[in-house]
């Protein structure tokens, strides 16, 4: 397995397990993911949920090389991706991520869907997708809800890579921790004061909140995906993917 998930008390845990390769997103690692977060949701009796990436880095976005392989497989990443997103963001349990070393395009689309996020210092976050032809609009509506339309201008547009301290001053990301300590103690605190909390009356409110935001809505995600997908398929995607592959190479 790709991921783990445990239960501590009513605090469910979902860690992304590919530390070696920096838990890049496979297609069979966001079908995991979605169907630990089902079951998540199925879970009653908790009302938190933890996100975090084993070893250094969070999660460095999705498999460029697959995307590489073939059109087929960057539509089914991104279509994976979408359907994470939208279960994070629409999941009865109140999200709290943890992020170390980065969260790189669909990993900072996978923050977009949290409710929480504490992030250390010197962590990366931004969506440089645009270098290799692919499209950040499959984040826009979570993002946008989040940091508000002109700041992510900056980011999806020009690609901009931000650390930690502008995340928070962003909004992107709530708590700053400046070691990775800090981090993993900042996360527990967060997920043990939200979890003291009335569960029932913590997720009322969480999905009243998202019935404000337009971005929760399937016609808006399915437009953003499309477009997302639209950009996957065309000749430039194919050939900007391949001079990435090309300079990794030498």
């Amino acid at each position: 397995m790709t991921i783990t998930l445990t239960r501590d008390g009513n605090i469910s845990r979902l860690t992304l397990e590919d530390p070696t390769r920096r838990n890049t997103l496979t297609v069979s690692m966001l079908a995991d993911a979605s169907d630990a977060l089902e079951e998540v949701g199925s879970h009653h009796d908790t009302s938190v949920l933890a996100l975090r990436g084993s070893g250094d880095v969070f999660c460095a976005g999705i498999d460029l090389d697959a995307c590489h392989a073939s059109k087929e497989n960057t539509v089914a990443l991104l279509t994976g991706l979408s359907d994470v997103v939208r279960r994070l963001r629409r999941l009865p349990q109140v999200v709290v991520a943890g992020v170390q070393g980065a969260a790189i395009a669909g990993g900072s689309a996978l923050l977009t869907g949290c409710d929480f996020c504490c992030v250390e210092a010197d962590a990366k976050l931004g969506y440089p997708v645009t270098r290799v032809g692919l499209s950040a609009a499959i984040s826009v509506p979570t993002l946008v809800n989040k940091i508000g339309v002109a700041a992510s201008r900056g980011l999806v547009l020009e690609g901009r890579v931000i650390d930690g301290v502008e995340a928070v001053a962003l909004g992107f990301a709530d708590q700053l921790a400046r070691s990775r300590t800090e981090l993993d103690e900042m996360t527990e605190t967060r997920c043990r004061t939200l979890a003291s909390k009335p569960p029932r009356a913590l997720m009322v409110t969480k999905s009243w909140l998202n019935e404000l935001e337009s971005a929760d809505e399937n016609s808006t995600l399915d437009a953003a995906l499309e477009r997302s997908l639209d950009t996957a398929r065309h000749a430039e995607a194919a050939d900007m993917l391949e001079e990435n592959w090309m300079r990794k190479r030498t």
